[in-house]
């Protein structure tokens, strides 16, 4: 993630969470809370939208690094085959000493 995107989603998050502390605050002067018990509701709500965007944030993370892995395996995997594939041919052509393609070669490490 660059740092641009990253300081959007913080600015994102914090102004998810200012704007609705502020309409919470002013829904429960309204109401005739007294101020402290506003203090901790304020306090709760905003722990708790800070609390899921954060949770969020590391399931997203989270989802990303599976993916990751799950590709790096695949590619892994296919490149295993590959070098197989390429031995076997490097081998037979080397039995018939009809080894012509320098890639081949190179690739199984005969020169």
């Amino acid at each position: 993630m660059t740092p641009i995107r990253r300081l959007l989603t913080f600015l994102i998050g914090a102004g998810i969470v200012t704007s609705t502390g502020l309409l919470f605050d002013g829904l429960l002067l309204r109401q005739g809370v007294p101020r402290i018990q506003l203090l901790v509701a304020s306090n709760v709500i905003a722990g708790t939208i800070a609390g899921f965007l954060f949770l969020q944030s590391r399931i997203r993370e989270r989802e990303k690094q599976e993916v990751l892995e799950d590709r790096l395996a695949k590619v892994a995997d296919v490149n295993h085959h590959v070098r197989n594939a390429l031995s076997v041919v490097v081998f037979y052509g080397k039995q018939s000493g009809n080894i012509r393609s320098p890639v081949g070669a190179r690739s199984c490490g005969a020169h």
